[in-house]
């Protein structure tokens, strides 16, 4: 190998280490409270780690592995803080086409879902979270390749408390549909 084939190190290293300070950055800023600024701060390491190339297509939302699902799911945190839910949709959408079964983006995206009276949605949500954790509990070894969990949030780490915490999410949901439904009924 000549010095040529490296050449790319320095800069991959200056780019990860800039990363993971404006990352920390962030997350001080959403410790604050200060959700607009954390949210630009995620922006921009989803910039620094894609040479400035946030141009939103398919191929740079679906960039990044690990990271990028990371920052995207922390831009939906600081979006449903400022309840911006439908911009909140999107990056945990994007977290998602990372990682399908990023635990963390799809309860955040249900959540959101509910708060925009996107009912059907919310509650197709928290069940595929609970099917998920369900799945992981009863027969983990019985799960697809396709299927994995998210290797670094996966249903394997959920803990009993936000089982139930999600069960009721999901059944005040459901009645709030069958609310929904029936005031529909009505007014037909």
């Amino acid at each position: 190998y000549g010095q040529s084939t490296f050449a790319w190190l320095p800069r991959e290293r200056e780019r990860l280490a800039c990363t993971r300070i404006e990352r920390e950055r962030g997350d001080e800023l959403f410790r604050k409270g200060e959700f607009a600024k954390a949210a630009a701060k995620y922006a921009l390491c989803l910039g620094i780690d894609s040479d400035g190339n946030v141009d939103r297509s398919d191929d740079a939302m679906n960039a990044g592995g690990r990271l990028h699902a990371v920052l995207h799911c922390n831009r939906a945190a600081c979006l449903m803080a400022e309840k911006k839910f439908q911009e909140a949709i999107a990056e945990c959408t994007a977290a998602l086409r990372i990682h399908p079964r990023y635990m963390k983006a799809l309860l955040r995206r249900a959540r959101c879902y509910s708060r925009l009276d996107r009912l059907e949605e919310s509650i197709a949500e928290f069940k595929r979270w609970l099917e998920m954790v369900n799945q992981a509990r009863t027969s983990p070894e019985s799960m697809p390749l396709s299927m994995s969990p998210c290797i670094f949030d996966g249903p394997h780490e959920i803990s009993d408390e936000d089982i139930a915490q999600v069960k009721t999410e999901l059944d005040e949901v459901t009645k709030a549909k069958a609310r929904a439904d029936a005031a529909a009924r009505a007014q037909a």
